[in-house]
């Protein structure tokens, strides 16, 4: 799911599983993957340098016994987003926020936004008494020219049962419109603390490791696949072997620019090769794969797709068509099957599930993400990841 706005990302619906989120299908959220592209383009804006055409390491030794961590989670738009349930305040207020590696904001509406949508729902802090004020104010503008502001607040958050206390909260009074199209009430970020849009917040996770809430700094993702019942799950502070097919390869991270930044060592399918050693962000707030044009464009010759001018191609709705897309890290080979290169729209045309945003590296968004099981571990850091399977 393309969660290219930095507070958007993909949507889960947790289920209850060992220390984390497993993902449900919610068939009534509609999303289009244009619009997807059109987020990320805003979300990683700075780096736009051109408009559009018309070595492996066991695991952590985490007890998996434990079910604290679990949030159940929601899949929508057949694999295109994904979101899941936090709750904040005392008594606590449930709200559906997206998970994103892609930002380090925690924000989402509160009752003094007028202009938010009246079927959302908006945190009210004079009904918490966990909850504490400051006169501190922030905003966001995206690259689309879209914003978000508001005042800076604090109170508890649990995910999943492990309560962090006093958590920076981004309280939105003003947001632009665009994001009502959203199926979330906010976003909850899992880029490092330098991403963050507020100077010195303690992200969300690093609270979870500073109050000792859990017991390895590391959280893992599986995204479950809307045509094998959809699902999936968020654990913090562990991870699900259940999930696990085959061995995990440990990739370094570059988190300077404070993203899950990678090299791609190479990319290919087939006989072709379409790059070699480029920089990509691993990023569960966005849909696609993003590539710079120029790699989309050899992608899209190899696949016999057409431009659509907004950034997405015209694919084949026949995967049998396709050849499976390769990603070398570390030494390893990550294969994104036909499968995960074909969306299917609303008129039953597909939309291929690479795409390009005018910038000089690569996104993995939940094409690549739902074909494989990732550990981040944010004090190392590094990624551990490995093929994924239903439990």
């Amino acid at each position: 799911m393309l969660w290219l706005i930095p507070v958007l990302a993909t949507y889960f619906s947790f289920l209850v599983g060992v220390n984390g989120l497993e993902l449900i299908s919610n068939p009534d959220y509609i999303a289009d993957a244009s619009a997807s592209v059109q987020r990320a383009q805003s979300k990683y804006a700075r780096y736009v340098v051109s408009a559009f055409h018309n070595n492996d390491k066991a695991a952590p030794n985490v007890n998996n016994s434990n079910n604290k961590g679990a949030i159940q989670l929601m899949e929508s738009g057949y694999d295109l987003e994904y979101y899941g349930t936090v709750s904040v305040g005392t008594p606590s207020q449930e709200l559906k926020l997206n998970f994103d590696t892609g930002s380090s904001d925690l924000w989402f509406a509160c009752v003094r936004c007028l202009a938010c949508g009246a079927f959302r729902t908006k945190y009210n802090p004079l009904v918490s008494t966990s909850y504490s004020d400051s006169l501190a104010k922030w905003r966001l503008v995206y690259g689309d020219g879209s914003s978000a502001s508001g005042h800076i607040g604090f109170d508890n958050v649990n995910l999943g049962g492990f309560k962090i206390r006093q958590q920076t909260l981004q309280l939105a009074t003003q947001r632009s419109q665009i994001f009502d199209e959203c199926a979330t009430d906010g976003v909850l970020g899992l880029g490092f603390d330098s991403l963050a849009t507020v100077p010195n917040v303690i992200t969300p996770m690093n609270n979870l490791i500073q109050q000792h809430r859990i017991k390895e700094p590391i959280f893992s993702v599986f995204y479950g696949k809307a045509s094998e019942g959809g699902g999936g799950e968020l654990l913090f502070g562990d991870y699900n072997p259940n999930h696990i097919a085959g061995n995990l390869t440990t990739v370094p991270i570059d988190n300077s620019q404070g993203f899950w930044g990678v090299t791609i060592e190479t990319l290919g399918s087939g006989n072709h090769t379409f790059g070699t050693n480029m920089y990509g962000i691993v990023d569960t707030g966005t849909t696609l794969l993003i590539f710079p044009d120029d790699v989309a464009y050899s992608l899209a010759n190899k696949y016999n797709a057409t431009d659509n001018g907004d950034g997405t191609f015209k694919i084949t709705c026949d995967k049998s068509q396709l050849e499976p897309l390769v990603f070398t890290m570390a030494g390893t080979e990550f294969v994104v099957p036909p499968d995960s290169l074909i969306y299917v729209e609303q008129d039953q045309s597909c939309t291929a599930g690479f795409a390009y945003a005018g910038m000089p590296f690569s996104i993995l968004g939940g094409a690549f993400i739902k074909n494989h099981y990732i550990i981040f571990n944010v004090q190392v850091p590094n990624i551990q990841m490995a093929p994924s399977k239903r439990a």
